[in-house]
C-alpha cells in the first residue's frame, strides 16, 4: 500500500510539473526560452521553446473585439517579427480592434506642395482647410473617408488631421504599406514601396512614432487620399492613396545664384541656392573671408575700405538683384531686380534668401553659435562642424545640448584612454572653425564619456571666452510634452520618473494645435543603449490635459493616465 502511494505522488508531482507549463501556469526553462502571451497585464499562455524557436502566431480570442497582431511590447506600437528566432525570454501582447464605432470626425488633409497642396501651405485656419476636408463615403459598418484629385509633386508634405486640432494626425505610419528602414537611407527612416519604386518616405519628425511624421512624396501624380478610421482603435487606422495619372510638369521659371567675388560674377554649382519641388524659397549659406575682398571696392562710401561684392542672379531669365542703398550699421539687407548696386560685405557668415512670390532676395549677417564637438556622428568634427548638434540656452550662462554616444564615436585613442567618446563645445560661425573652445572643468581638456547612451551635456558660461562642461547619462522614465516654457518632447534631466509623479498646468500651453485642450503629454523610456520608446494613451496616442490643475501621471502596464488631484 505504501509502495501504491509512492507512485501516486509521483505521478501527481508529474501532472502538476506539465501543467505549471500550459496556459497560465509559471513556465520553468532551464535550457529553454520562456515565451509568454499576454492581453494587456492578463497572461493568456505561457511556454518554453527550444533557443533559436521561431515563434508560430495564433488568433486570441476577446469578446466584442477582433484580434489584429501581436506586439513586441505593452504599448503596442512595434509588431513582433515571427520571421527572427527567439534566443532569451519574450513576452508577446495582444492587439484587438474593438466593434464597430460611427466616426464623426471632419477629417481634412494640411500639408504644403507645388500642386494642391501650394494653397494650404499648413494653414490651420477652418476657412482654409474647409477646401481640404475628406468626404465619408458610404461604405456600410466602415468608417472611409476620401478627398480625390489631388496633385502631388516630388517633395511636397502632408499629414491627414481631425479639423482644428494635431489630436490624433495622421502620417506617414498610417500608409498602407509603410516599412522602417533596418538601416537609414541618408536621412530616409521609413518608405512606402510600389512595385519596388518608392513613392513615399519618412525623414523623421516631431516625436519618435512614424504615425505622427509628415508623408514625403517622391513619386509626382495625381492621386484620390483614403483614410479608414476605428474610432477607439486608432492604431488600426490606415490611409491608402490610389494614383490615378501623373502630374503636370512644372515650368521652371528660377534658377537662383549668389555671384560675386565670394564665387564668380557668373553661375557656379558653388553659388547655387538650394530650393525645393515648389521652388518658391531659395537659400544659401556663405562665408566671406578677406581672400574675398576686391581692390577696386577700397574707396568705397559704405565701409571706405576694402570688400567683397555680391548680387543675386536667376540664370533661367538672366535677371540680376542688387541693393540700392546700403549702411555700414545694418546687419540685413534686400535686394532687387531694380537694385543697381553690388552688395558690400565685410569678413563673416551670411544667409541669402530668394522668395519668387515677393520676386526679392535677402542677405543676413549669421549670428555665431556654441557647438558640441569631438569625435561625433563617427567622425571627427572638433571646430563648429557638428551644425546638428547646436547648444541652446536654458538659462542664463547655461547651455544645453542631447547626444547619443554609439561603438561609432570611440576611435582608438579614446578606448586606449579607457573611454567611449570625447567632446568639447566651440563657439563660432555654423560650418566653420572655432573662435574659443570649451573643456572639462579644472583643466579644460576633452570631456569624456565612459558609457556608451544618452547624455544631457551642459556648458557653464563661467566668464568673457571661459566656461566648462559637464554630461549626465539619461537612463529610465522621462515626462515629455506641452510641460515647462513650451514643447519639450526629449528626455530631459528635470523631469525623470519611476512610477508616477505630479505636474501642475496654470494656463494653456500657446501650442495652436491643441485646440480647447491645456496640454498634451506622453512618457518616454530611455534605455542604457539610448533607444526610446514613446508611451501614450491605451490608443498610443498623446494624453491631452483637459483644465489647468494638478495632475498624477502614471505609467503602468505601457499605459500613460492623468488624474486631476
Amino acid at each position: 500500500m505504501r509502495k501504491l502511494s509512492i507512485i501516486a505522488i509521483a505521478v501527481l508531482a508529474v501532472l502538476l510539473a506539465l501543467t505549471s507549463c500550459a496556459t497560465g501556469g509559471n513556465a520553468a526553462a532551464e535550457d529553454g526560452v520562456i515565451v509568454s502571451w499576454y492581453d494587456g497585464t492578463k497572461l493568456l499562455k505561457e511556454e518554453v521553446v527550444a533557443p533559436g524557436t521561431k515563434l508560430t502566431s495564433w488568433e486570441a480570442e476577446k469578446e466584442g473585439a477582433t484580434f489584429m497582431a501581436w506586439y513586441s511590447e505593452a504599448s503596442k506600437t512595434i509588431l513582433f517579427d515571427f520571421d527572427t528566432p527567439v534566443t532569451e525570454d519574450t513576452d508577446l501582447f495582444a492587439g484587438y480592434k474593438g466593434a464597430f464605432v460611427e466616426d464623426t470626425t471632419t477629417w481634412c488633409l494640411i500639408g504644403s506642395g507645388a500642386g494642391t497642396l501650394k494653397a494650404s501651405n499648413w494653414n490651420e485656419s477652418a476657412e482654409v482647410e474647409e477646401t481640404f476636408k475628406l468626404t465619408k463615403t458610404d461604405e456600410a459598418g466602415k468608417n472611409v473617408f476620401v478627398i480625390k484629385d489631388v496633385t502631388l509633386y516630388e517633395g511636397d508634405q502632408f499629414q491627414v488631421r481631425a479639423m482644428g486640432t494635431w489630436t490624433g494626425q495622421h502620417g506617414v505610419g498610417y500608409l498602407e504599406g509603410y516599412t522602417a528602414l533596418a538601416e537609414a537611407d541618408g536621412d530616409i527612416v521609413g518608405e512606402v514601396l510600389v512595385d519596388g519604386e518608392r513613392w513615399f518616405y519618412a525623414n523623421g519628425g516631431f516625436g519618435e512614432s512614424a504615425t505622427g511624421w509628415n508623408v514625403n512624396v517622391a513619386k509626382a501624380g495625381v492621386y484620390d487620399i483614403y483614410l479608414e478610421t476605428n474610432p477607439g482603435s486608432a492604431a488600426y487606422d490606415v490611409m491608402r492613396l490610389v494614383r490615378t495619372g501623373d502630374a503636370q510638369a512644372i515650368e521652371i521659371t528660377n534658377d537662383m545664384y549668389v555671384v560675386g567675388t565670394v564665387f564668380d560674377w557668373a553661375a557656379t554649382p558653388e553659388g547655387q541656392m538650394a530650393t525645393d519641388a515648389i521652388r518658391e524659397d531659395f537659400a544659401l549659406t556663405i562665408n566671406v573671408t578677406e581672400d574675398n575682398y576686391a581692390d577696386w571696392t577700397a574707396d568705397n562710401a559704405v565701409y571706405g575700405t576694402a570688400c567683397a561684392a555680391v548680387k543675386v542672379l536667376n540664370d533661367v531669365n538672366g535677371t540680376w538683384y542688387g541693393v540700392s542703398e546700403q549702411s555700414a550699421d545694418a546687419t540685413s539687407w534686400t535686394l532687387t531686380a531694380a537694385g543697381q548696386d553690388n552688395l558690400l560685405l565685410k569678413a563673416g557668415q551670411y544667409n541669402v534668401a530668394y522668395n519668387a512670390t515677393s520676386d526679392t532676395a535677402t542677405v543676413t549677417l549669421s549670428e555665431k553659435g556654441l557647438f558640441l564637438a569631438g569625435v561625433i556622428d563617427g567622425g571627427d568634427h572638433w571646430d563648429c562642424t557638428a551644425v546638428n548638434h547646436q547648444f541652446e540656452k536654458v538659462a542664463d550662462d547655461t547651455y544645453v545640448v542631447y547626444y547619443t554616444f554609439t561603438e561609432a564615436d570611440t576611435a582608438s585613442w579614446i578606448s586606449d584612454s579607457g573611454f567611449k567618446g570625447a567632446v568639447k563645445a566651440t563657439y563660432g560661425y555654423s560650418g566653420c572653425g572655432a573662435d574659443v573652445w570649451y573643456g572639462r572643468e579644472g583643466d579644460g581638456e576633452n570631456l569624456m564619456v565612459d558609457d556608451y547612451g544618452l547624455y544631457e551635456i551642459v556648458l557653464h558660461i563661467t566668464g568673457e571666452n571661459q566656461g566648462y562642461l559637464t554630461a549626465e547619462k539619461l537612463e529610465g522614465d522621462y515626462l515629455v510634452g506641452t510641460i515647462g516654457d513650451g514643447d519639450t518632447w526629449r528626455a530631459e534631466s528635470q523631469n525623470k520618473f519611476s512610477g508616477s509623479t505630479t505636474y501642475t498646468w496654470t494656463a494653456q500651453d500657446p501650442a495652436s494645435w491643441l485646440g480647447s485642450d491645456i496640454a498634451a503629454i506622453k512618457v518616454i523610456n530611455v534605455d542604457a543603449a539610448g533607444n526610446v520608446t514613446w508611451y501614450g494613451a491605451a490608443d498610443g496616442n498623446n494624453v491631452m490635459i483637459g483644465e489647468v490643475g494638478t495632475y498624477t501621471i502614471t505609467l503602468a502596464d505601457g499605459v500613460v493616465t492623468a488624474v486631476k488631484q
